[in-house]
């Protein structure tokens, strides 16, 4: 039984560093995405873009965050059995439950840029609302 927890706590390293990376990959898209809107959006929802960006970056940091310390971790326990609980563990996990928080942040206001702004939202016509 207890190799099987080193195993999970490995497969859980890989899990942030695969979320870590991906969320990278979609703030650069995002980014360009945005550089593409450039003057076409109002004020209020040019705003909101930005603000949306500024949250998708803390989501990024806070994942980047996460998967370098619990890499860190399981580097340090490479030669044990069973990961040991210490305060880094707790730290870890409370970074990753406030990126939680900021990464349902970021959802809250791309969801309001398209159901409420149509931003990037393709008509039947095919042509994209801005």
């Amino acid at each position: 039984m207890r190799w099987r927890a080193m195993w999970l706590d490995r497969a859980v390293v890989l899990i942030y560093v695969l979320a870590a990376l991906g969320s990278g990959v979609t703030v650069v898209s995002g980014k360009l995405a945005e550089n593409t809107m450039t003057g076409r959006l109002d004020a209020a929802v040019s705003e909101l873009v930005a603000v949306h960006g500024e949250w998708a970056f803390g989501s990024v940091l806070g994942l980047f965050l996460t998967a370098c310390l619990r890499f860190d971790l399981s580097w340090r326990d490479r030669a044990e059995s069973f990961p040991r609980p210490n305060g880094r563990r707790y730290a870890a996990l409370a970074i990753a439950f406030i990126t939680v928080f900021v990464l349902l942040q970021t959802a809250g206001r791309g969801g309001e840029l398209v159901y409420r702004y149509g931003v990037g939202v393709e008509t039947s016509n095919g042509r994209v609302v801005q």
